[in-house]
């Protein structure tokens, strides 16, 4: 599942309301499908750009990261 940094705090005060909608419904998303009976891989992405690469992101199962 594709969500959101930032989900597991309320939106601070002044955010943008569109924003904070998101947030919310980023959260309340990773909830409903945590609660399934389903293997479940939450992704949170930082700031997305058009950039290019860094390679500096690893993605492995926590098991997986001792032989890394």
């Amino acid at each position: 599942m594709i969500s959101s940094t930032g989900v597991d705090r309320p939106p601070a005060p002044g955010t943008d309301e569109v924003w904070a909608a998101y947030l919310r419904a980023k959260k309340a998303a990773e909830v409903e499908v945590a609660e399934r009976d389903i293997p479940l891989t939450v992704l949170r992405p930082g700031r997305l750009t058009d950039g290019p690469g860094t390679g500096l992101v690893q993605l492995a199962h926590p098991a997986c990261r001792a032989a890394m």
